[in-house]
């Protein structure tokens, strides 16, 4: 054979198998994280409610907007669960609700169409009372969309646009949607579970309207394991705090550490089963700089101090001993919401659980305000106990009335709507 024409032969064999290996090392090189797509039946809410009402056409406009009933996680008996259809192709439907008494900061539009077996991939919108666009939603949940009206208009009046994504080209008798708006109950549970068909993660925070269970902080979307010990909402940003070292990514994509002692800033711009957004580039609040260090100071319940203010409360899991306002050491029990100061690093106490007949005992482990213009507080307590002759357990929320505290009493009780798991954060 001729030597030149072996060389060849030799030369093109042994480059074909550099190639193949070459392929087959790049299958096995690790890549950027993906998270995988969860089937049908986990994709992060339970069951649609049936509708109650249904759509009026035509209200395709502001002024021929059908009404639909938006209300609080606490009176479901009340809630609106509009039937709707996109047809003919090109449809809008416009839908009007109210809340003149502001009791709430904020409401989800929730549509189900997709998941209900819909071919309709909704797109929604939200305005206020003047037309001005709040916000708009696709695909929150798979195909279906999940908005945040926040409720920032005297005025108290707002409206929902529906619309096939495609629009214009797609719609019929088979782009059927339900639609419902309401203030849900956010709760982050002590460990993982599922409640009514949705599997959850310590580290996630679920949103419950009455009727229905949702994921509203999938932790996973945004590389979260770490159990979320106590966490406050406002509209499209989240403070959390964690059981233990979680390593978290900025929005300028640098990484950083948050203990157990600090308060995170999550700026979210999608919320639901599918998560989107970044946390901020450094702490909300770093622990170590208002002299918590201590075993016991770590943090466990977390909310602002009154519904009107931006002032951060505090539980620790134990005792705390910190810089007083006014000078000396402000000793705080792990019943006790305390206020860090962040001009100064001093701190005062905003509630002594000790005054409150039985609370001296137990450990307030998650803790918010009911939003009203009274700044009723609501409670979760560790393990079980009794407080003002109610008798609790950490799958409670007991409602404590400042103003009439004869009037305070448990608010909601997991077991009854399908979670039996311990709550260590609801807001």
């Amino acid at each position: 054979m001729n030597r030149k024409y072996l060389f060849r032969v030799t030369l093109i064999s042994l480059l074909l198998v550099a190639i193949t290996v070459m392929a087959v090392a790049a299958q096995d090189m690790p890549t950027a994280p993906q998270k995988a797509q969860p089937a049908i039946a986990e994709r992060g809410e339970s069951a649609s409610p049936a509708a109650n009402v249904n759509e009026s056409e035509p209200n395709n406009s502001f002024a021929t907007a059908d009404y639909i009933e938006a209300n609080h996680w606490r009176n479901p008996e009340y809630l609106d669960v509009m039937a709707g259809m996109i047809s003919p192709a090109g449809d809008i439907d416009y839908y009007k609700f109210e809340d003149e008494a502001g009791y709430t900061s904020f409401y989800v539009a929730d549509i189900d169409a997709a998941s209900n077996g819909s071919p309709l991939d909704a797109y929604i919108c939200a305005y206020d009372h003047t037309g001005l666009e709040l916000g708009c939603n696709d695909d929150s949940d798979g195909l279906d969309s999940l908005l945040i009206v926040p409720y920032e208009d005297e005025d108290g009046v707002f409206y929902i646009k529906v619309q096939e994504l495609n629009h214009g080209n797609e719609g019929g008798n088979d782009y059927t949607y339900t639609l419902s708006v309401y203030s849900p109950l956010l709760i982050s549970a002590a460990t993982n579970g599922t409640v009514n068909g949705v599997p959850f993660q310590a580290a996630d925070i679920l949103a419950f309207n009455g009727l229905k269970w949702m994921l509203f902080f999938d932790a996973s979307d945004v590389w979260v394991s770490a159990n979320v010990t106590s966490f406050n909402h406002n509209l499209m940003k989240l403070a959390l705090s964690f059981a233990k070292n979680q390593v978290v990514t900025g929005e300028n994509l640098q990484q950083y550490t948050a203990t157990p002692y600090d308060v995170v800033g999550f700026n979210a711009t999608q919320w639901g089963p599918a998560t989107h957004g970044a946390f901020e580039n450094v702490l909300l609040f770093d622990g170590s700089n208002y002299g918590l260090s201590a075993a016991s100071e770590k943090i466990d319940a977390l909310g602002p101090r009154s519904w009107f203010s931006s002032e951060m409360v505090l539980s620790t899991t134990g005792a705390a001993a910190v810089p007083k306002a006014g000078g000396g050491i402000l000793k705080g029990r792990d019943e006790d919401l305390l206020v860090p100061n962040t001009a100064t690093g001093q701190w005062t106490m905003a509630f002594d659980g000790s005054l409150l007949p039985g609370l001296g005992t137990e450990d307030v482990t998650a803790t918010s305000w009911l939003p009203c213009f009274c700044d009723n507080t609501m409670l979760v307590i560790q393990g079980t106990g009794t407080v003002m002759g109610t008798k609790l357990t950490q799958k409670d929320v007991y409602l404590y009335d400042v103003e009439f505290p004869e009037w305070s009493y448990r608010i909601f009780r997991g077991p009854e709507h399908g979670f039996n798991y311990n709550i260590d954060g609801l807001d």
